[in-house]
């Protein structure tokens, strides 16, 4: 068998293998790491809702961040009252201000909330 003969079947069985059904699925099956994710936002909810002056309105989480600070991960967890919310935002405006953002840091679960941005 000549050289060019052997390199193409290589090829073609390195490219058989690289669609091989079972490679696939592995490379099309992400990972994604939700590690703290759960436990941020039950402790953001319970901040929120500790506050007396929030527990008339209804909040909606409307985002979930984590972030590298001073060497550590912090959630920002963000609520909006769902009253600022439209029911249809193709149509309608997001109402501005009211947002509560509680960061929590992930190792220690020490929590600030802040107002607003």
């Amino acid at each position: 068998m000549n050289s060019s003969r052997i390199f193409c079947l290589s090829l073609f069985l390195l490219c058989v293998g690289c669609t091989h059904p079972a490679s696939l699925q592995q490379r099309s099956t992400p990972h994604v790491d939700t590690t703290g994710l759960q436990d941020a936002v039950d402790l953001a909810t319970s901040a929120l809702l500790g506050q007396s002056h929030y527990t008339a309105d209804r909040w909606t989480l409307v985002s979930a961040q984590q972030f590298v600070v001073k060497g550590r991960y912090v959630w920002k967890i963000r609520f909006k009252p769902a009253r600022l919310l439209p029911k249809d935002p193709s149509k309608e405006l997001i109402g501005a201000g009211g947002e509560v953002i509680v960061n929590i840091d992930q190792a220690t679960r020490k929590m600030e909330i802040r107002y607003g941005e």
